[in-house]
């Protein structure tokens, strides 16, 4: 293996695209597309930037603003999926984790659109959950699809 000049930085790029899919309720046929993971447009912190909301997205501009070699940061982002344990409806939205100084962490935080109780990371299967516009558990991943 070939070695880096002294002073080099070894960044790693990796470039994805997105995977997608409807959720359907058997019941009232509500659909809702639900998009995972990251696409070109995501190809840095700076570019997840737009995806961010709120307050969340003010607090990452500050962290990048006050440090210069934020681009060293340990950080990981991507459309996620989240389930609210109060009212079992899955959700997606866009999580950051950014690592930085000495040990510190920023961590994007969501609260359901219908209970406003915190959503949990999840990677329960969408059956799990039940539909937001009936209250039925019959929830069945439809369609799949590529996006970027």
């Amino acid at each position: 293996m070939q070695s880096l000049p002294t002073g080099s930085v070894l960044v790693k790029v990796v470039l994805t695209m997105g995977m997608g899919f409807d959720a359907q309720c058997l019941t009232c046929e509500a659909t809702e597309k639900i998009c995972l993971g990251i696409g070109f447009q995501h190809s840095s912190l700076e570019a997840a930037l737009p995806s961010v909301r709120g307050k969340a997205k003010r607090r990452l501009e500050t962290l990048i603003n006050e440090h210069p070699h934020h681009f060293l940061f340990k950080s990981e982002y991507e459309h996620a999926l989240f389930g609210c344990n109060n009212c079992n409806t899955l959700h997606e939205r866009f999580y950051v984790k950014v690592e930085y100084g000495d040990g510190e962490y920023f961590e994007t935080k969501f609260k359901c659109g219908i209970c406003r109780k915190r959503l949990i990371k999840t990677y329960q299967p969408i059956d799990h959950y039940t539909c937001k516009k009936c209250g039925n558990k019959t929830l069945k991943q439809g369609m799949r699809f590529a996006w970027d």
